[in-house]
């Protein structure tokens, strides 16, 4: 019991945590009568940026890597190169699948 009432608790300071954070419109996602994980469920699925997002600046991002040095020093191009890579990767970018085939 002394257990349960311990996790109780615990959730209560993490409603009250996320609703203090949360900002006025969020917070109408935050149905009372939702568990705490279906609340953190809905909030990222509101917040989280739509694919075409993603996609458009991961392109932009592989775009500006694709550019070369300019003003920029090898080191820096590399990382901003990998890490453009990865995400074009990550999110499937049409220029990825078409570099392997």
């Amino acid at each position: 019991m002394r257990y349960f009432l311990k996790q109780e608790e615990h959730l209560q300071q993490i409603r009250s945590q996320i609703t203090s954070t949360v900002s006025i419109q969020k917070k109408l996602l935050l149905d009372p009568s939702l568990t705490v994980k279906e609340w953190l469920i809905r909030l990222k699925e509101d917040t989280e940026p739509t694919k075409n997002f993603m996609m458009r600046k991961v392109q932009l991002q592989y775009t500006e890597s694709l550019k070369g040095l300019k003003q920029t020093k090898v080191t820096q191009w590399h990382d901003q190169w990998e890490y453009a890579m990865k995400m074009a990767e990550k999110h499937k970018l049409p220029q990825m699948t078409s570099l392997r085939s």
